[in-house]
């Protein structure tokens, strides 16, 4: 069976502008989300992370532990 995936307009928003702002360059980050009741995944909001280094790398690393404190707050 698969997986329903969904991007809310205000996280698409972010993450459009955010890839407009930088065009010449790959950007990495998180989109933050949500079970669906029929079992889908309805992502709610963007974090964009990083446009310089697009690989696991200590900067990566510490933008992930920030996404985490951020949503654990």
């Amino acid at each position: 069976m698969a997986t329903n995936y969904t991007i809310a307009g205000p996280a698409y928003i972010k993450l459009f502008f955010h890839l407009a702002k930088h065009p010449h360059q790959r950007v990495n980050g998180v989109f933050i989300g949500k079970e669906t009741p029929e079992g889908g995944v309805e992502a709610t909001d963007t974090i964009p992370l990083l446009h310089h280094w697009t690989s696991l790398s200590p900067m990566m690393e510490i933008g992930l532990d920030l996404v985490d404190t951020y949503l654990s707050a």
